[in-house]
């Protein structure tokens, strides 16, 4: 990260749980939308995410005029990049841009993130919840925008000659989830 960067995270963390901390705190729990913390986003989620976004990768997005801009809704990604997640970094920093980190904006996640110590907690205070129905049904029954990946850990770790295939493994709840949750069909296909 530019200095700048590291200074401005620095000074907009005072107050926020250190990295020890994190670590030794205990648990939050990844199926509870309380968990999410505007004020992590804000001061610790959005400026690694948008570092990550305009700095490092120089991201850009076509079609953000056609985002609802406000929940329910359901944006359904294909996922890339294995464990690191560049692609779900890359997204919530454009989430967070579009509708602010105020807005109940959350993500479904592996089980495998949550076990990781200090990530979890970090996870969680950003708006990631652990991978299931019902935390999607949580999330749109609370009026909530979510990112789902339906194809997950499968999709993740393909093969680089199958980047742009779309790997589901037969995972297909988010259509349901339409169907019943959203009068409108508000579902947004990234990709």
């Amino acid at each position: 990260m530019r200095p700048e960067v590291i200074t401005r995270v620095a000074v907009a963390g005072a107050g926020l749980p250190t990295f020890l901390e994190l670590m030794t705190e205990p648990d939050l729990d990844p199926d509870d939308l309380s968990g999410r913390d505007p004020k992590f986003i804000r001061e610790v989620g959005q400026p690694f995410c948008d570092w990550l976004r305009k700095s490092y990768f120089r991201a850009d997005v076509e079609g953000l005029e056609r985002v609802p801009r406000k929940g329910p809704f359901i944006a359904v990604a294909n996922h890339s990049g294995g464990p690191m997640l560049p692609d779900i970094w890359l997204m919530v920093s454009y989430f967070w841009e579009v509708f602010g980190v105020d807005a109940p904006s959350y993500a479904l996640v592996h089980d495998a993130a949550f076990r990781v110590p200090g990530l979890r907690n970090s996870l969680v205070r950003i708006g990631a919840l652990r991978a299931s129905r019902r935390n999607a049904e949580k999330v749109l029954e609370a009026g909530g925008v979510l990112l789902i990946t339906p194809g997950g850990d499968l999709e993740a770790l393909r093969s680089f000659r199958s980047r742009n295939r779309l790997e589901l493994g037969g995972k297909t709840a988010f259509v349901e989830l339409a169907l019943r949750y959203l009068t409108d069909f508000s579902v947004l296909v990234l990709a």
